[in-house]
């Protein structure tokens, strides 16, 4: 098996503590923040008639550039299945289009409709002030900082869920049966 993750490993920063507290860790305050943004964001775009997902959307593909619905999946992050709903109800209030490719007619890409970019644009101005309400008080190198350690956490995750996929078939193809063995 290639480097099974061992859950009591110490790791390179603190000692491993006897209890855990939840909020001793940032991941707690990430979902915080997430959840709680997304309820404002949620409040803020009712009247415009979006959702905090239908707006990433149509700031993903406000720059004019038509993609997949992988591409989108994993840059707004969304599962493919309820982003797929999602995007037939854009495409049927006349904000996103779907067409062939041009280099490869197998694959459909997906664009705003000029409704689209109109509705990214009266967005824009409230989203804008929200993200400036939420980072109130964070220096620009502060903010600099913490994107920097966004994304080697985003990394790390993305690093994680490989091997673990990796060792997930290891395991079911080595014993046989195909068990599952979470560890």
């Amino acid at each position: 098996m290639r480097g099974n993750i061992n859950l009591k490993q110490k790791t390179a920063h603190t000692a491993e503590p006897e209890t855990y507290s939840i909020t001793d860790h940032p991941l707690h305050y990430l979902a915080a923040i997430q959840r709680l943004n997304q309820a404002n964001l949620a409040r803020l775009l009712l009247p415009l008639d979006l959702t905090p997902h239908s707006w990433r959307v149509l700031a993903l593909l406000s720059d004019g550039v038509g993609r997949t619905i992988g591409e989108i999946a994993d840059i707004v992050v969304i599962d493919r299945s309820n982003l797929g709903r999602l995007l037939e109800t854009m495409a049927q209030d006349g904000l996103v289009e779907r067409a062939p490719s041009e280099l490869d007619r197998r694959i459909s890409l997906t664009r705003l409709t000029r409704t689209g970019i109109n509705k990214f644009r009266a967005a824009l101005p409230l989203v804008r002030r929200s993200n400036k309400s939420l980072l109130a008080d964070i220096s620009p190198e502060e903010f600099a900082t913490l994107m920097d350690i966004l994304r080697k956490m985003k990394r790390n995750a993305v690093a994680a869920s490989s091997e673990m996929a990796a060792d997930h078939a290891a395991d079911r193809s080595s014993d046989g049966v195909g068990k599952l063995n979470p560890w």
